[in-house]
């Protein structure tokens, strides 16, 4: 009935054009299909405007990422390193040329669930022999193909995850700092220690060297 109720309201918004065809016999199911595909492309264009003007929407996918690459005991997996983020991110890129290639249909996920209750949901099953890299970048792609359908907002969120993986790196606080600047600090101050050195065998060394050999016996 509810179903029933909004096809109803779709057909009362559509331009005048569409509703005389329907009224002449054209097939309704398949012109509402004809908007959606236009609507479709119109959020499209518009989230890509708005991703162009202000970055929002890139900046804000890239911070997710490296959210789940800081994560590990929340979602149950070994964080990712800053070494690793290139592998993770050859392999996330990979995963989305192969949704892309197959119509991939993404994971459907409420946007007012936390954070880590998105990456939890779209985690995807898991093989026994497989590669753990291999098996986050597919995790990550999941979630990435989900929030950003537009290749070209991907493609800015993965390189400003590039240029922002220092972030990854824990920042020190100013007591850590300061350890460690004393521990350089004595390093440098104490001398090295001298060898010890076995003076008899030293001096017997020097005795056999000085010893003329005569040949006597």
């Amino acid at each position: 009935m509810a179903t029933s109720i909004r096809r109803h309201i779709v057909l009362a918004t559509l331009p005048e054009a569409d509703r005389k065809a329907i009224e002449s016999g054209a097939s309704s199911k398949k012109i509402l299909a004809q908007k959606a595909i236009v609507d479709r492309h119109r959020r499209w264009q518009a989230r890509l405007d708005e991703d162009r003007r202000t970055g929002a929407l890139s900046d804000k996918i890239a911070t997710d990422i490296l959210e789940f690459c800081r994560a590990g005991k929340q979602l149950r997996k070994s964080p990712i390193l800053t070494g690793d983020v290139p592998i993770l991110l050859n392999t996330v890129e990979w995963h989305l040329s192969q949704f892309a290639a197959s119509s991939y249909r993404a994971v459907r996920v409420s946007k007012k669930l936390e954070l880590m209750a998105q990456f939890r949901k779209m985690r995807p099953p898991k093989a026994k022999d497989a590669f753990w890299m291999e098996y986050q970048g597919k995790w990550l792609a999941n979630f990435v193909w989900a929030n950003a359908p537009e290749g070209p907002i991907r493609d800015r969120a993965l390189q400003k995850v590039v240029t922002r993986t220092g972030e990854l790196t824990s920042p020190r606080t100013p007591i850590e700092m300061y350890k460690d600047r004393a521990r350089r600090l004595a390093e440098i101050s104490t001398p090295p220690p001298w060898r010890k050195t076995d003076k008899r065998a030293w001096s017997l060394q020097r005795q056999g060297s000085l010893t003329p050999k005569t040949g006597r016996t």
